[in-house]
């Protein structure tokens, strides 16, 4: 979330201003990637379900996505620090491009009318 281009890759639901090193996201947060193909890639995303919303929305899942495929699906019970890594399929990301998110199944209405899901700290493909 502090890379200097971070912004340029952002498609979806990852909010301003920049707080610290995250962000707060809404219900499907996304980026947008260009990475070699043919690469074996692991998924790997760091985030906070924060005391404040976890009051709120109780247990939370989140499922894991790679260019629309449920990379994984993890459940919740408390709130706090979080990293999930898992391995890509190649052809998932054969073409070299990829659409990495997160969906959270609850998140926090906000007196603006905008919805908060987590803190998202980072998001990426790193090399197996």
């Amino acid at each position: 979330m502090t890379d200097v281009d971070a912004r340029s890759h952002f498609v979806a639901d990852i909010f301003e201003p920049l707080a610290a090193n995250w962000r707060w996201t809404g219900k499907r947060p996304s980026i947008h990637l260009n990475t070699p193909p043919h690469v074996n890639r692991k998924y790997r995303i760091e985030f906070v379900i924060p005391e404040q919303a976890f009051r709120v929305t109780g247990p939370v899942a989140l499922t894991f996505l790679v260019n629309g495929h449920a990379l994984g699906r993890e459940h919740y019970t408390m709130a706090g620090a979080y990293t999930f890594e898992k391995d890509v399929p190649a052809e998932w990301i054969a073409s070299g491009e990829a659409t990495l998110g997160a969906e959270i199944d609850k998140v926090v209405p906000a007196p603006n009318g905008s919805h908060y899901g987590f803190l998202m700290v980072a998001l990426g493909l790193k090399r197996n």
